[in-house]
C-alpha cells in the first residue's frame, strides 16, 4: 500500500510540475528606438525578424528550455550566421542576450 501512495505522489508532484511551468508559445514583440523586432515561439521552434535602420535580419532557432537558450541562424544581408542567444523569462515577457553581449539585452513583451 505504500509502494502504491508514493507512486501516487510522484506523479501527482510530476503533473503539478509540468502543469504550472510557463508556456513560452505565443508572439513577442520588441521595440526600441527605430528598432523593432517580432518573435515568435511554437513549442519549440523560434522564428524572430528584426528591423533596424541597417535592414532587416531573420533569425531561425530551436528552443532549449533546459539551458535557457536558442540555438539557431541569423540571415543578414545575404549572409548567414550561427547565433546562440540565451533568455530569461520575466512577468510579461522574455529577455534574450547575445553572445558577449550581456550589457545590450532585447526585452520582448508577450502579446496579449
Amino acid at each position: 500500500m505504500k509502494k502504491k501512495v508514493l507512486i501516487f505522489i510522484g506523479f501527482l508532484a510530476l503533473f503539478v510540475l509540468v502543469g504550472c511551468s510557463p508556456s513560452l508559445d505565443g508572439t513577442y514583440y520588441y521595440e526600441k528606438d527605430s528598432d523593432t523586432a517580432e518573435m515568435t515561439i511554437d513549442e519549440y521552434d523560434v522564428d524572430l525578424v528584426f528591423h533596424s535602420f541597417y535592414g532587416t535580419a531573420d533569425y531561425s532557432g530551436t528552443l532549449d528550455k533546459k539551458s535557457k537558450t536558442i540555438t539557431g541562424t541569423i540571415k543578414i544581408w545575404g549572409i548567414e550566421k550561427d547565433l546562440t542567444l540565451s533568455y530569461e523569462v520575466k512577468k510579461d515577457g522574455l529577455v534574450l542576450i547575445e553572445e558577449d553581449k550581456e550589457e545590450n539585452p532585447m526585452v520582448f513583451i508577450k502579446e496579449e
